[in-house]
């Protein structure tokens, strides 16, 4: 989300570290019951500011070149559901 302060814009994202996952099913899941019922009420026709956490499992998945269809179905949620990860946290 972004907001205006005097002589600049700011940004705030939600920090997905508030559900955990293991697996790339298991943090889709988090951002879809949790997350998106938030940028329904807190951004309202506009982007959803998301800082993923991902543990070393899932960031070595979504790296990994056998993982392109994973990294795809991850690039594909945040875009279908206007949430813009803007910053990241991977473990």
């Amino acid at each position: 989300m972004r907001f205006e302060h005097p002589g600049r814009a700011v940004r705030l994202a939600y920090c997905s570290n508030l559900h955990p996952a293991e697996d790339l099913d298991g943090f889709l899941e988090g951002l879809r019951t949790i997350t998106l019922p938030l940028r329904e009420r807190l951004a309202v026709g506009g982007s959803f500011g998301v800082g993923p956490w991902l543990p070393a499992a899932i960031a070595m998945e979504l790296t990994a070149d056998e993982g392109s269809p994973d990294l795809s179905r991850f690039v594909e949620f945040f875009a279908e559901n206007g949430l813009d990860p803007f910053t990241f946290n991977a473990f």
